[in-house]
């Protein structure tokens, strides 16, 4: 399904610049940009994915926040296809890296706000999570939903937060809680890596705490990645910096896609943890794949 996106500008006659994300891709007609999910459709930046669901199913809080709500908590969890990063050990790369039209079903805002609805009634659920890809780029469709759902539900973010701040502030008076995948510490490294800017990253943390948004914070322990002790000494220093309160989740890697090293090992997944303590108050290590 396709609409006109936000956040764009004509770039000149045949040129549109996307301002979702950092990347700020400029388009020519037929191109698409990094995320897959946003293109050039003469001279209007379309969004493709709009109300592409690839997953829905209800899950429990805990699978998404480990220190918020009660981790029994039925949850609706929804996503789509297309992601504004480029992880090599990305879990979910078959619909954050592809376009598995096959998977997709076809839902409108009121579609999704009838079942949270229905699901409300019949199991309990209060809130949504947007999760699996980069809800983010699905930006569109996100807000829509929020602005016809009735009060009570609260909305997840599982999210890279890689986004220009004009679309956070737009989206973020919605939300209740984030759930926000740092990947690692350095500018280089996440140039090299998930091929974003941390800069953007660190500034959107903060604003959203400053937004009184409840924060959690993974990092996915990645071997011959991210796995140098310093550099995560500085990344909880960071946040115990915004608040000794943040949780973090310290996620084992596995191989996957285009990382084919082993898991770091126990040992350093608790040397690591170690650390975070000094700093935070909450940690914990998370063995299973997303």
């Amino acid at each position: 399904m396709k609409r006109e996106a936000l956040f764009w500008e004509r770039y000149d006659s045949n040129t549109v610049r996307c301002l979702l994300c950092p990347h700020n891709c400029l388009l020519k007609e037929e191109q698409s940009g990094i995320c897959n999910s946003r293109k050039n459709e003469n001279g209007t930046l379309v969004s493709l994915n709009y109300g592409d669901v690839v997953v829905k199913k209800v899950d429990t809080l805990g699978k998404r926040l480990l220190f918020y709500g009660n981790h029994e908590d039925p949850v609706l969890s929804l996503g789509s296809w297309g992601c504004n990063l480029c992880c090599d050990w990305c879990y979910n790369w078959e619909i954050a890296r592809l376009k598995p039209l096959h998977l997709v079903k076809k839902y409108s805002p009121e579609e999704i706000r009838n079942e949270v609805l229905y699901l409300r009634k019949t199991k309990g659920v209060q809130t949504i999570v947007f999760t699996y890809n980069e809800p983010l780029v699905w930006v569109e469709f996100i807000i829509d939903i929020c602005e016809i759902l009735k009060s009570g539900i609260d909305i997840v973010l599982n999210t890279n937060l890689h986004v220009n701040e004009e679309p956070l502030l737009r989206i973020i008076p919605f939300i209740s809680a984030l759930n926000i995948d740092l990947k690692a510490f350095s500018s280089f490294k996440y140039a090299l890596g998930p091929k974003g800017h941390f800069d953007a990253v660190l500034k959107n943390l903060k604003l959203c705490v400053e937004h009184g948004k409840y924060v959690e914070v993974t990092f996915p322990l990645i071997k011959g990645f991210n796995d140098d002790a310093d550099e995560f000494e500085d990344l909880v220093a960071f946040l115990c910096e915004i608040s000794s309160e943040i949780p973090l989740q310290i996620r084992k890697g596995y191989p996957t896609y285009r990382h084919f090293e082993n898991s770091p090992s126990e040992d350093k997944l608790q040397y690591f943890r170690a650390i975070a303590s000094k700093y935070l108050k909450h940690v914990e290590l998370v063995f299973e794949e997303q």
